[in-house]
């Protein structure tokens, strides 16, 4: 059984340290209920707002298919000024499958995305607290192929993981990315070069505390477990490949891209190669540059499932993400902010080894 109760006072109290009279956005979805309703008696508890944003799969879908594009386009008069109120946001799954809205009208989603644009900079001013949760459902594992007990109980493992073992291992690693030059070798053999120099390193290892604050490093996960660096704009160059790439539960394999002057300039794929020049067009802004270079820290986490926000945090992988990335302390604005897994990779930095083919040498 999963102890709700414990893992959002864990939640609200160690890793967010909610402080009385602030207000918590929480989104979710219906779904989610059980534990919503701990982290919203949590955070109350904590003296704090609940500001609960809740939907469904049949009404998400209504009010985009039934609602007429002009009325999609409208920014809601209160949406920006509201973002001004928030010092914390909580994020659950919408939905219990991922890629829910796959089949809605690409144009209308597109209408809304556009609309959103103001909001979502808004946010990003503001730049509040904020944790993205996870939340296993059968319907995502059928997704992912994988079978739901198993992932159900990885995932609560991965979560309630020991903290301060996962902690010692991030502040390891955050000491050695203070350098310039990385270099990261896949297991194909395929190399790719960035430069971190001056950037921010930051940590998801259970806690954003006062240094995090300080320094601007406020987002983490649920589960836990990475440390990432907002690489240098025009500074990544070569090649990186992906075994598997997930896009809303569909598989691109053998993902190939590669950079010149800091921009994507090709791309292939063993298979799915489709998926993901279709998903690079839905987005705008810097979408072609890279956002993140993140390091896996999760011991209860050994192999990839799916998830990304499970896959991640692979002990001794790293991830590249395309796109947005202002509040990691990169440049990049961009709608969005896609996570690439790399298993067993070579990194050095200023040319002294950090990960071994997947073993971290601390």
């Amino acid at each position: 059984m999963v102890d709700y109760q414990k893992i959002a006072r864990v939640l609200v109290e160690r890793q967010l340290r909610i402080r009385e009279a602030e207000v918590v956005r929480i989104t979710a979805g219906l779904h989610t209920l059980p534990f919503v309703e701990e982290i919203v008696v949590a955070v109350r508890r904590a003296g704090a707002f609940p500001l609960l944003d809740l939907t469904w799969p049949s009404l998400a879908r209504r009010m985009i298919e039934e609602i007429p594009d002009a009325y999609l386009a409208r920014v809601p008069p209160h949406a920006g000024p509201s973002e001004e109120v928030v010092d914390c946001h909580i994020g659950l799954p919408r939905f219990e499958t991922p890629g829910f809205l796959d089949h809605v009208d690409s144009r209308k989603l597109k209408v809304m995305a556009d609309a959103a644009v103001p909001v979502m900079e808004a946010r990003v001013r503001r730049n509040p607290r904020k944790i993205g949760v996870g939340f296993p459902t059968p319907e995502e594992a059928d997704v992912f192929g994988v079978p739901f007990e198993a992932y159900r109980d990885l995932f609560w493992r991965a979560v309630t993981a020991e903290l301060d073992r996962i902690y010692r291992l991030c502040q390891g690693v955050r000491e050695r990315l203070i350098g310039d030059r990385v270099r990261i070798v896949s297991p194909e053999g395929d190399e790719l070069t960035l430069s971190i120099r001056d950037r921010r390193i930051n940590m998801d290892d259970g806690i954003i505390s006062d240094e995090d604050l300080d320094s601007g490093d406020v987002t983490a996960n649920l589960p836990f477990g990475e440390v990432y660096v907002a690489p240098v704009e025009d500074s990544v160059e070569g090649v990186a490949r992906f075994p598997v790439v997930f896009h809303k539960g569909r598989r691109i394999r053998g993902l190939r891209l590669e950079f010149h002057g800091g921009r994507l300039v090709g791309s292939a794929a063993d298979s799915g190669h489709e998926l993901f020049l279709d998903a690079m067009a839905a987005h705008t802004g810097d979408k072609d540059r890279v956002g993140e270079l993140g390091f896996g820290t999760n011991h209860e986490v050994r192999a990839p499932t799916g998830p990304t926000l499970l896959d991640e945090k692979i002990h001794g992988s790293i991830h590249v993400a395309l796109g947005e990335n202002r509040s990691y302390g990169g440049r990049n604005r961009s709608s969005l902010h896609w996570d690439m897994v790399m298993l067993a990779p070579t990194v050095s930095i200023d040319g002294v080894v950090l990960l071994d083919k997947g073993r971290y040498v601390l």
